[in-house]
Order: C-alpha cells, then structure tokens, then sequence
C-alpha cells in the first residue's frame, strides 16, 4: 500500500526534504534549481508580473518606470518566497528597493486585495490569470522588468518512480500546457 503525503514549504525547505528522503518528489517554483543529484522531469517558465486592481491610478501612465511604480503602496507574498526575493535581487542591482505595506503568503488573499485599493502586486502570471482575465486585475504598464520562475518537478536521481509518481508528473504536465 503506498501512501500520498503533500507537503508545502519554499523551495529550499522541500529541496531540503528531498535530499534528506523525506518526500520522493518536489514541485516548485523558483529559479532554475540544478544539483547532479538531481532529475529534472518538468521545466516550463513562469513570467512574473506588476498587477494591479482595474481602477488603480498607475493605470493613467502609459509606460511607468520602476522608480515611479515603486512610489505606489505594494502588496507582496512573504520576504522568503522566490519571486519577492527575486523582485528584491533585481532592484537592488539597480540600487532601489521595495518597502511592502503588506506581506502576505496567499497570492489570492492578495488579487482580492488589488481589486480595492491603489497597491500593486508582483505575482506570477499563473496565479493572475484568471483575474486578469475576468478584467479583476490590470497589467500595470512597465517595461523595465522582466523576471521569470520556473516550475520545476525534481526528484533525486537515485529515487525509483512509483506510478503515483509518474501519475504526478504527467497531471502536471497536461496542467501546465
């Protein structure tokens, strides 16, 4: 009998997970993640993206600068997820630097937050979607940034794939289409 455990963490929690043996398979988002340790069986990037609520201000620019985005309040996921530290690593390249009104892990609570207010978000385009979609969520218009993740299925190279395994990857194959 094989039994199915979901963990969550960031990606350095599960990595660390996996190495130990304690989960047999990892998904993650993050950046490109190598180890020759490793198998990597799903790779597919994910762009990252400036999002805001349909009648924020920001919207009026038609093309604002980083320097100028950031003069608006930001909603962000916590300081140790990927794509905020990934946003942070960016601007401080550019001596600038982030300063959220709120932190929050749920990248729903988030959107929701948007929809209401004048803050800005910077989220994966998956996470978005629907929203920007359903015009919930406006693109804000900036070209000075362009950061992408990775989703990634690892798993460790001397690990035997079990069907559940396999059945994981294929479902997040066709999901990620």
């Amino acid at each position: 009998e094989y039994r199915i455990k979901i963990s969550k963490g960031s990606p350095s929690e599960l990595i660390s997970l996996m190495e130990k043996n304690e989960v047999d398979i990892i998904y993650i988002l993050d950046v490109l993640r190598y180890d020759t340790k490793w198998r990597r069986v799903l790779q597919k990037e994910e762009p990252c993206l400036f999002v805001c609520g349909p009648d924020n201000p920001v919207l009026k620019k038609k093309n604002i600068s980083l320097t100028e985005l950031l003069k608006y309040p930001f909603y962000l996921t916590e300081a140790k997820d990927n794509y905020q530290y990934a946003l942070a690593q960016h601007l401080a390249a550019g001596d600038l630097s982030v300063d959220p009104v709120l932190e929050v892990g749920d990248t729903e609570v988030i959107s929701h937050m948007l929809y209401e207010g004048d803050a800005v978000s910077f989220l994966p385009r998956f996470a978005v979607e629907k929203h920007l979609k359903e015009g919930d969520l406006k693109l804000v218009p900036t070209d000075d940034l362009n950061i992408n993740m990775y989703h990634q299925i690892i798993y460790h190279k001397n690990k035997w794939l079990t069907d559940e395994m396999l059945e994981f990857i294929k479902t997040a194959e066709e999901y990620l289409k």
